[in-house]
């Protein structure tokens, strides 16, 4: 089983990780049988 991990960060579609995208590519590691680690940056971000 493969080991993936996901950064998601920003504000959604303009700029940051879309919901849609995030989700659809969740789903296409899991049936894939990947061990999925979602992660996110710990700290503002000024400029994106």
């Amino acid at each position: 089983m493969p080991k993936v991990g996901i950064v998601l960060s920003g504000c959604g579609a303009q700029d940051g990780a879309e919901i849609h995208e995030s989700v659809i590519a969740l789903l296409a590691l899991d049936r894939a049988g990947a061990d999925v680690t979602i992660m996110a940056p710990d700290m503002n971000q000024f400029h994106v």
